[in-house]
């Protein structure tokens, strides 16, 4: 019983000293090459003869989000709001700006959980930009905090349903 302990233990031990937090360098690699990858799709979708754009390239933007910046959103979010780091936001507005052709909203989600938590820090940001590419992170601000807003607003509703 005692070793069947022991290695339970060394296990949960393993499994946390092999989890990587993300830096900020991982971050900035994660953004920049899906903004790569998906400006590689788009220009094959642009120069693409009746819209037969290279589906490779296609499903490898996919996977990468699905697979790379999906699942680091979070932590990408934690990076900016807990080091209040402006260069990251600015990146993080790039890659939004660049990925105007994606359906997935988690991207925009996670740009309205940075204004909650560092209003200040991203309207700072948005005051840089320009012309169109403000307008559409404001309107990227605004899907995402009406989505943030909603799905906080659901789990309010079901506290009160619970008493």
């Amino acid at each position: 019983m005692k070793n069947i302990l022991f290695i339970l233990f060394c296990l949960f031990i393993a499994a946390f000293s092999f989890a990587k937090e993300l830096t900020h360098n991982d971050a900035v690699k994660i953004l920049k090459d899906h903004i790569a990858i998906n400006e590689k799709f788009q220009d094959s979708v642009t120069n693409a003869k009746y819209h037969e754009f290279n589906k490779e390239l296609r499903q490898k933007c996919e996977a990468n989000y699905e697979n790379v910046v999906y699942p680091n959103l979070n932590e990408i979010k934690k990076l900016v709001c807990k080091n209040k780091d402006a260069s990251l936001l600015d990146l993080y507005i790039q890659f939004l700006v660049s990925t105007q052709n994606s359906a997935a909203e988690a991207p925009r989600w996670t740009f309205a959980d940075m204004y909650l938590s560092e209003p200040e820090l991203v309207l700072a940001a948005i005051n840089k930009l320009k012309g169109g590419e403000r307008k559409l992170i404001l309107q990227d601000l605004e899907f995402g905090f009406d989505n943030v807003v909603y799905m906080l607003k659901k789990k309010i509703d079901k506290e009160i349903e619970r008493e």
